[in-house]
């Protein structure tokens, strides 16, 4: 099987969104608003820590437990969906609340300061797990492609397994890796968002403000993989993906309202001040 170049090319277009699209989203924060990159920095170390170092790991091992129980039972899946989503919504904007409590003791708050919170904290997570999965997917194609399973010292369920696996990526549209591109442009969006809705506890002194940002963090990673599963990828490679995406567009869209919505509030003096 020769793989198709034009799947290797929107590889590579989907890699580069990834990883310097948030790079050049930040610069441009930086030069219209002169926020300083040590709060793109912020943002990295949040989402690093509470979710790469802690709940994605727990989650893949637990996944990866009940990955056939999971693939027997919709309700069980639905559920297990639900969960992932709620820890994600937990984990991360609790973890932008103690970034903005601690890591920010010396400095005011503003908008734009949370403008960039939220590039760093979205920007982490599209540069190195997203990024960084399209390239090991972009190898993977590579490799299977090229891969000669005849000369194979393996048995015949490993052989079937490797078939399996080239005839998957032979029936791949060549714009699918796009797709996850720009659902990256999108989602910068909803960490902005996120940033500035959790931002508010502190400009307003109230912490419902969290937990408004808790549950909209969880409604949208729980709402996308559930489309996902049952009319996008997960049900095949076909045009639901891009229903999938329009989903998600509104979320970025409705995202992009509430950042600008917000940007009235005025900067605190101090990182003391807040709920």
């Amino acid at each position: 099987m020769n793989l198709n170049p034009q799947l290797i090319v929107s590889y590579l277009i989907a890699i580069a969104i990834d990883i310097l699209f948030p790079l050049l989203l930040a610069l441009w924060v930086w030069r219209k608003y002169r926020v300083r990159w040590k709060f793109f920095l912020y943002g990295a170390l949040v989402f690093l820590v509470c979710q790469l170092l802690t709940r994605v790991p727990a989650i893949q091992v637990i996944q990866y437990l009940l990955r056939d129980k999971l693939q027997a039972s919709p309700p069980l899946l639905i559920g297990w969906l639900a969960i992932a989503a709620v820890t994600a919504g937990l984990f991360e904007e609790v973890g932008r609340y103690l970034g903005y409590r601690f890591l920010w003791r010396k400095e005011g708050k503003s908008w734009e300061r949370g403008v960039m919170y939220g590039v760093g904290h979205g920007g982490l997570e599209s540069m190195l797990l997203v990024g960084g999965l399209a390239i090991m997917g972009l190898v993977n194609a590579i490799a299977l492609s090229s891969m000669d399973v005849s000369q194979l010292p393996v048995t015949g369920e490993q052989l079937a397994q490797i078939q399996a696996a080239k005839a998957q990526i032979e029936a791949l549209p060549w714009w699918l890796p796009l797709v996850g591109g720009i659902e990256r442009v999108f989602a910068m969006s909803v960490q902005v968002s996120l940033s500035v809705l959790v931002l508010q506890c502190f400009l307003q002194k109230s912490l419902k403000w969290l937990w408004i940002a808790i549950g909209y963090h969880t409604l949208v990673d729980w709402v996308a993989p559930l489309l996902n599963h049952f009319i996008g990828t997960g049900k095949g490679m076909g045009p639901g993906v891009l229903w999938v995406e329009a989903v998600v567009a509104i979320f970025a869209l409705f995202s992009l309202f509430l950042i600008l919505r917000l940007r009235g509030q005025p900067a605190s003096v101090s990182a003391g001040e807040g709920g």
